[in-house]
């Protein structure tokens, strides 16, 4: 497809489309002047001059064939000179191959390339629907009208002419007309519109092989790393922009990448203003020629759309083998020229208009490219399957207010058996649908309902496939072997055969349920109904699955179910309330899984607290079953409150109403007791944190001991003995002091200060202080004193004991 080039993002104009949107032809309401009629001598039915000026077309030396001023307007198109084509010769051994390795990412890569490539080609089409608007543009063209066609024009009026079918026929000829003068007016160079035409993109870019330098690929031109630099180099000084790209290729391992850069646009046809000079010089390509011919109808007052095929890239991999790719000469080759495929005139275009029929009441099908027009599609706008350039898969028809409609069913036969199998899905839901609902106008006029009954009714229409592939998941049809489990065709009437099988509407085809499934919705199977078909009993428990092995084991056959249709059913009617007594089944339950099935006379409460406010009134109740849920192969039924008779149901909900208040105090008290109980635990906690300071306080950071200091200068037998356990040791807890009577006074040694970690560290403590005097003259000795620590006792630390009391020596306080 040809570049699209940048535009601003505008709203679409609002147009009123009351003239339109009626039942009637709506032409008593429009003056018999609505066009102006052109100058009597005709002008504008002559051919002007044509000229192609280089300076404002980048491949000037390719319109080098331009139709002089004397050559007859009934030409279909311009001649173009004889093209020199030139493949590239691939090496010998670099041969490409036909099958092309995708990995589960460039999947996903292909199919947002395809959706983001999509938005793109309508965005495109609705900016140059915006374009036909243009007033410069309308008066420009409607100057170009021959005055006999205004005066024809203008005859097309209820007042005129108030039979219908006979404006019917006026209209349809007025339009042939208009057609093949604009056909015959309006020149499309071959060569250029083989460089711009809306076709099918190349898949050179999608082979692993990445494409040779210089070759050009839908107005991209492969490019090396070297010249890429080159070229950004000299932008750079000339302060200019080149748009690029760099694709990498598919595959697992990473290569370097094919650098593309976009080549200057073939038409000069990026605006109003430049498709005014085009309509002037009466030439360009076969998209242009179109876009004209809609703004020249919308001139006119007639309700016109521009219609696009998105020729848009595939989003599966391509199976057939690669073409060789074409090549763009290089500066120094003058014998090579650059290689655009041509563009088939025969074939159908990717841009054409449809107009409204106000006496008719449809929209008409104009090819203003190959200059007919016909009252529907299809048959000639559908591309053979064989055109590689040309592939039927999305078509949008843009109205003059900015909106669109799907248009495709009207224009191919095979929408439900080709075309819906080549569009992708995401996350099983089509992804156009969404993307044509976003198109749509938000509010249905009358002549879209008319036309959604049109091609609703093209649909249907749609013949047989030819294909067992076809078949499958076919809107309309379908064969017995693609009918699913629970499927059957019902009334089993045949529209046709295909290869001796029978062949049936898709509408006949109903579901079928068990009897087991049935009753799970509420219905059951009537008396004396035969199943319309049998098929295996499927196992979802462990139960059912040890039932299934015993019946294969006994009678040697699979376990089969039989399967009914609806009207072989009957609602469920259960056993009423009697006496305030609460019928249940054979767990003590009642069934519930749908609204229709509780019991006449039965109120269902759906509360976790209605079984037990029941029970404490003594009113009869029973739980209520509303499904299953399956875990762990068993099936588990879903409780869901209590069915009650319904004159208690009053009082039932009373008490539910005091169980609740009651619940609720009882649980703020609970609150209230962990909050005193959390309090009372942190008051104690300071309390012993601030006792603890007060009496050992908080040694300065001088007078910590340090870890050397802390060694233990025990014997080795103590050493042994105050090795650690294997279980942690508990924290120790506050030590008694039990002084030692002495026969004369001394003073006190100072107190140890610190954490006490164990015995071993408070000895070395108070040898350290005893060591160091604290006065001048000599302290008295001070008296030994035992302390004893008190440790909790655990059952690791009373097997820790008596291990150590076998095997370790004996310890004697005196050594301290």
């Amino acid at each position: 497809m040809a570049p699209t080039p940048p535009s601003s993002a505008r709203a679409p104009p609002t147009v009123d489309l009351t003239q339109s949107d009626s039942n009637s032809d709506d032409w008593d309401d429009v003056p018999l002047d609505v066009v102006a009629p052109a100058a009597p001598d005709d002008a504008g039915s002559e051919m002007d001059d044509v000229d192609v000026d280089g300076a404002h077309n980048a491949y000037a030396e390719l319109y080098d064939a331009v139709p002089d001023a004397g050559v007859s307007t009934t030409q279909e198109s311009t001649p173009a000179p004889s093209l020199q084509i030139t493949f590239a010769q691939p090496p010998a051994k670099a041969k490409r191959t036909s099958t092309v390795t995708t990995t589960p990412r460039d999947r996903k890569n292909r199919l947002l390339v395809h959706q983001v490539h999509t938005l793109a080609i309508l965005a495109a089409t609705r900016v140059r629907n915006r374009w036909c608007n243009d007033q410069t543009l309308r008066d420009t063209l409607q100057d170009m009208v021959p005055s006999l066609l205004l005066h024809k024009l203008q005859a097309i009026h209820p007042r005129l002419e108030p039979e219908r079918r006979e404006r019917v026929r006026m209209f349809e000829s007025f339009m042939t007309e208009l057609v093949s003068w604009w056909h015959a007016r309006f020149h499309v160079h071959a060569r250029m519109a083989a460089a711009a035409a809306w076709r099918q993109p190349s898949q050179d870019l999608w082979q692993p092989a990445p494409a040779p330098a210089h070759t050009w690929i839908d107005g991209w031109c492969v490019e090396t790393p070297l010249e890429r630099e080159q070229r950004h180099k000299r932008e750079t000084r000339s302060k200019s922009h080149t748009q690029e790209v760099a694709i990498f290729p598919t595959g697992e391992h990473a290569s370097v990448p094919t650098y593309l850069r976009l080549l200057p646009p073939p038409e000069a046809a990026a605006s109003p203003k430049q498709l005014c000079a085009a309509a002037r010089r009466r030439l360009g390509s076969r998209e242009t020629k179109a876009i004209l011919f809609c703004a020249l109808c919308r001139s006119l007052g007639i309700p016109a759309r521009l219609v696009v095929s998105v020729q848009v890239v595939p989003s599966a991999a391509s199976k057939g083998p690669a073409r060789p790719p074409p090549r763009l000469s290089s500066p120094s080759d003058e014998e090579d020229e650059m290689y655009i495929e041509p563009v088939d005139d025969k074939a159908p275009p990717t841009v054409w208009v449809e107009v409204y029929s106000r006496p008719y009441q449809h929209w008409i099908t104009v090819d203003p490219v190959r200059g007919f027009i016909k009252p529907t599609g299809v048959r000639h706008m559908e591309p053979l399957p064989s055109q590689r350039q040309n592939k039927l898969l999305y078509i949008a028809a843009f109205e003059e207010d900015g909106y669109a409609r799907d248009v495709t069913a009207r224009y191919t036969r095979t929408l439900h058996t080709r075309i819906a199998r080549l569009r992708p899905s995401v996350r099983g839901q089509p992804w156009w649908a969404s993307v044509a609902q976003a198109l749509h106008r938000p509010q249905k006029l009358d002549r879209d309902a008319i036309e959604d009954v049109e091609l609703e009714d093209q649909t249907r229409r749609e013949p047989m496939p030819t294909s067992v592939g076809a078949f499958k998941d076919h809107p309309v049809y379908v064969l017995e072997r693609h009918l699913l489990r629970d499927q059957v065709v019902h009334p089993p009437h045949r529209v046709g055969t295909f290869q001796g099988e029978p062949v049936y509407l898709r509408v006949n085809v109903i579901k079928l349920l068990s009897a087991r499934q049935w009753y799970n919705v509420g219905r059951v199977v009537k008396a004396d109904e035969v199943p319309l078909k049998w098929a295996r009993q499927r196992v979802y428990t462990t139960m059912s699955k040890r039932l299934e092995e015993q019946t294969r084991a006994t009678s040697g056959d699979e376990a089969m179910e039989g399967l009914f249709a609806d009207f072989q059913t009957q609602l469920y009617v259960p056993p009423a309330v009697h006496n305030g007594y609460v019928p249940r089944n054979a767990f003590g339950n009642v069934d519930l899984f749908v609204p229709s099935m509780l019991p006449a006379g039965g109120t269902h409460i759906r509360h976790p607290l209605a079984a037990r406010a029941a029970k404490q009134l003594g009113v009869s109740y029973a739980d209520a079953v509303v499904g299953f849920e399956f875990r762990r192969f068993k099936s588990l039924p879903k409780m869901a409150g209590v069915v009650v008779p319904t004159e208690s149901a009053e009082l039932v909900q009373t008490a539910v109403a005091e169980l609740e208040e009651s619940e609720a105090r009882n649980e703020a008290a609970k609150a209230q007791r962990r909050a005193l109980k959390n309090w009372s635990r942190l008051l104690t906690a300071l309390v012993v944190s601030k006792r603890v300071q007060d009496e050992y306080g908080a040694a300065p950071p001088s007078a910590v001991p340090t870890s050397e200091e802390r060694a233990p200068q025990l014997s080795t037998e103590k050493r042994q003995l105050c090795a650690p356990e294997p279980a942690p040791e508990p924290t120790p807890e506050p030590i008694a002091e039990t002084p030692v009577p002495s026969s004369e006074p001394a003073e006190q040694p100072a107190r140890v200060r610190g954490p006490i970690v164990s015995l071993e560290e408070m000895v070395a403590a108070e040898a350290r202080a005893s060591s160091s005097p604290v006065h001048d003259t000599p302290s008295p000795a001070a008296p030994k004193r035992r302390r004893i620590v008190i440790k909790r006792s655990t059952p690791t630390a009373r097997r820790s004991a008596r291990f150590a009391s076998r095997e370790r020596p004996s310890y004697d306080e005196s050594d301290e």
